[in-house]
């Protein structure tokens, strides 16, 4: 058996974590793991993996990036 520890109990694991922080995101689906961290005052390693290893999420689309920039040529 474990003895005893000094210092402060995970509190990242706990069962509320994880739906406050999918509540997080079916808010705002754009959000950042950093952001969401931040809500949840966890680190940004933990939020990772509450968002990704317990919860699910993962990046579906990526960003349409310079679709005006582009050379359209007739």
């Amino acid at each position: 058996m474990d003895a005893e520890r000094s210092g402060r109990p995970s509190t990242a694991t706990t069962d509320e974590k994880p739906e406050e922080a999918r509540a997080i995101i079916l808010t705002d689906r754009r959000v950042t793991v950093e952001e969401i961290a931040l809500q949840l005052g966890i680190s940004q390693g933990t939020a990772y993996s509450l968002v990704h290893d317990i919860l699910g999420f993962h990046k579906v689309a990526a960003r349409r990036v310079g679709a005006q920039t582009s050379d359209r040529r007739a």
